[in-house]
């Protein structure tokens, strides 16, 4: 199903069944401020895999957790005061920051080294996602070979 959500008139319940979908382990396509992204809840174990076969990537680097703010951070990055100063002065913004795990995060996610890239968008779309489904979204850079024959057949439902 292809829904359609106009970015500065966001209808709730086109949101709400987008949150449904990410939270039963479905993967969403939603524009960024910097490009279109494919996402799924990090809380869903089956998203996750989805998204992984989607992407064909064997590299973690590829993947991207998107927040709603620092806040959210803290429960899967350490942070020193030096770090917390430059991402709060340059996000939201179209940044990735490469950040060490704290223990049990890597293992959470299946990954093989001890950093994730985490970002703020700046575009009320992916914030609006991320608040409706109160956790952050695990996401990968949509392309066109996804849609193609790339990816998995399957993943989108």
């Amino acid at each position: 199903m292809i829904e359609y959500i106009a970015p500065y008139n966001i209808d709730d319940r086109v949101l709400a069944r987008g949150a449904e979908l990410l939270a039963a382990g479905g993967l969403l396509a939603f524009p960024s401020d910097t490009s279109w992204c494919v996402a799924c809840s990090l809380k869903s174990k089956d998203g996750i895999k989805r998204l992984r076969q989607l992407s064909g990537e064997r590299d973690e680097r590829h993947f991207t957790l998107l927040c709603a703010d620092i806040s959210q951070f803290g429960e899967f990055c350490s942070l020193d005061n030096t770090r917390f100063r430059l991402i709060k002065r340059l996000s939201p913004g179209p940044y990735v920051f490469i950040l060490k795990t704290l223990s049990g995060t890597d293992k959470a996610l299946g990954l093989r080294r001890r950093e994730l890239g985490i970002r703020i968008p700046d575009h009320p779309i992916p914030l609006a996602v991320i608040g409706a489904l109160g956790t952050p979204l695990y996401s990968i850079t949509a392309k066109k070979s996804m849609i193609s024959g790339g990816g998995a057949g399957g993943a989108w439902e």
